[in-house]
């Protein structure tokens, strides 16, 4: 249980900002490139893309992660269980964190402002146009 909370936490949070990510990449696709016409096994890749990198990338806190028992000399309290991180390598915690806050935080809103400043710069360009080809003629 120690293992599985930790971990399924850690992969809604990558879910979630993944899937902010995919919404502006597929918002950008479909604003641009409207004439697809059947998206859905497009979709169902994306989304096992998505589950399936955010449990990767939550993987490392269900490998190590471990119950450690310590013994009490009390008489109502024998023992007491602490969930606990030990990684493989010195740092390895931090490594982690930087890491992840690279892919949780870092990426999605590079990628989000670079996609919705194009797609702002797009749009803008198709309204100067349609407004000055409906303009009419000054007589």
């Amino acid at each position: 249980m120690c293992k599985l909370v930790v971990a399924l936490e850690a992969t809604s949070i990558f879910v979630s900002t993944i899937s902010i990510t995919a919404i502006a990449l597929d918002r950008y696709q479909v604003i641009l490139h409207s004439g697809s016409e059947n998206r859905m096994l497009g979709n169902i890749f994306k989304l096992s893309f998505i589950w399936l990198a955010a449990i990767l990338l939550a993987l490392p806190l269900f490998l190590f992660r471990t119950v450690e028992t310590h013994q009490l000399d009390m008489p109502w309290l024998k023992s007491i269980n602490f969930c606990v991180e030990r990684w493989p390598i010195a740092h390895g915690r931090g490594y982690y964190s930087v890491f992840s806050m690279v892919f949780q935080y870092f990426v999605p809103i590079l990628i989000v402002s670079i996609v919705y400043t194009r797609l702002c710069m797009k749009l803008r360009t198709r309204a100067i146009r349609r407004t000055s080809t409906t303009q009419l003629p000054k007589l």
